[in-house]
């Protein structure tokens, strides 16, 4: 069988023919001085209004051509337009750090940030009588269990229930001071005066009495009032502890 070779620099206009054949060598010279074969596209040409669109997808094995309208139809259902739309299944994102403040972020990026800007022993104020997970009442129990707490409270958690929280005073010595971090305070009051005016009896007010001022000292008391504790208003919160 004739074996036809391909020369540089030549057209082969009806090759192949029935019995030629291509050496690897030979073709592999073709391409690479881009001499384009009978048939190849050498430019895309333009689209004139009315022409269908093609495109060629592999289906079981086989090359299908699907018209672009029916591409954009079958995907229609399962990508978000980017304006509008919304999307019914689950979004599946890495968790690296979002690159930009417009890029979603995934939720394990989104706990593990959360998470880290909590730290264990960080004490809050709840609106529910119950804590949520991963928080303790601040009710003087036991930390047996948390290592985080008892490296940072002991062998208990503050009880701060029905207590009002101060500021440390850290030494500053013209304010509560001396004063150790969680110990406590019994209530007090400052010290002060009330003034008040008591009559002074005289002989002159007593009848049958001789003239001039009685003997003996003036003494009063003010009224009492309150109930069982000096206090503001406020409002009652619960106090919980990250673990």
């Amino acid at each position: 069988m004739p074996v036809q070779q391909i020369q540089k620099g030549t057209n082969y206009a009806d090759f192949p023919g029935a019995n030629s054949q291509v050496t690897a060598t030979n073709l592999n010279n073709h391409v690479d001085n881009a001499e384009l074969l009978p048939g190849a596209i050498l430019a895309q040409p333009t689209a004139t209004p009315g022409e269908t669109d093609y495109v060629l997808a592999e289906q079981s094995g086989s090359l299908v051509k699907y018209t672009i309208e029916s591409v954009k139809t079958l995907f229609s259902s399962i990508f978000v337009p980017l304006t509008g739309g919304t999307m019914t299944g689950p979004l599946l994102l890495n968790t690296s750090n979002p690159s930009t403040s417009a890029t979603a972020a995934s939720k394990g990026y989104v706990d593990a940030t959360v998470g880290a800007s909590i730290l264990p022993g960080q004490i809050v104020m709840w609106g529910t009588s119950t804590p949520p997970a991963g928080w303790l009442e601040c009710n003087g129990q036991s930390t047996a269990g948390y290592p985080n707490l008892i490296t940072l409270f002991g062998t208990n958690l503050p009880d701060l229930r029905g207590e009002f929280v101060r500021g440390w005073s850290n030494n500053r010595t013209t304010v509560d001071y001396p004063r150790d971090i969680l110990s406590t305070q019994a209530q007090d009051i400052q010290p002060h005066t009330h003034s008040y005016t008591a009559p002074t009896v005289t002989s002159s007010s007593v009848r049958g009495a001789a003239s001039g001022s009685l003997p003996g000292t003036q003494s009063a008391t003010t009224g009492s009032t309150g109930t069982t504790e000096t206090r503001p208003r406020n409002v009652a919160l619960m106090f919980i502890v990250k673990t």
